[in-house]
């Protein structure tokens, strides 16, 4: 959907950027890397990993949206602070107060104009994970979790639209491919300035 949208604003003479969280920078990815495929024996705190992932975050804000914003242009991010409310918050507990600002000072009050949220059933999303294979470092840490963990996560995104309507749109993301596209357009078409 990220390239299907890229191209549409593409050709209409937009000028586009696709980054991704978390990385979507040197520094971030190596932090993602690290934070996704930890083996320590100690393991990842989930305060540490919040922190890690605001970290990442800060960088690829400072170094790559607010310059490409400034100069006139389109971002789509995969995944950004809402991403950190669900995981960090609803899935692993933490406060989330703090993470809200912890997630200010990290995006310097950066704000989508609008969010995608493509639902998905934690079963159907588990398939699709299965269907892409392990990565070559080894298995995500995240994307293990279980299942109760990825069922809060999901509620907790399903809360974040409801609370945040005008913003997040949610999208079932077990339609066609063209059909997402045309509901994510509509929703970009009446944001566009």
């Amino acid at each position: 959907q990220v390239q299907l949208l890229s191209s549409s604003l593409g050709s209409q003479g937009y000028d586009v950027l696709c980054t991704r969280e978390p990385g979507g920078t040197e520094i971030g990815d190596k932090i993602s890397h690290m934070v996704k495929y930890d083996q320590s024996e100690e393991g990842i705190a989930d305060k540490a990993e919040l922190l890690l992932f605001a970290a990442s975050r800060a960088q690829l804000v400072e170094k790559k949206l607010k310059p490409f914003l400034a100069k006139g242009g389109v971002v789509i991010c995969d995944r950004y602070a809402d991403s950190t409310m669900a995981y960090q918050g609803h899935g692993r507990g933490i406060d989330k107060q703090v993470i809200a600002d912890l997630v200010d000072l990290a995006t310097d009050g950066l704000q989508p104009d609008l969010t995608v949220l493509m639902d998905l059933s934690i079963e159907d999303g588990m398939r699709r994970v299965g269907k892409r294979g392990e990565a070559a470092e080894g298995e995500d840490r995240i994307e293990l979790a279980g299942q109760l963990f990825h069922e809060k996560v999901r509620q907790g995104f399903l809360m974040i639209a409801k609370e945040n309507s005008a913003r997040v749109k949610v999208v079932d993301a077990m339609n066609s491919i063209d059909d997402i596209h045309q509901e994510i357009m509509k929703y970009v078409t009446r944001i566009k300035h």
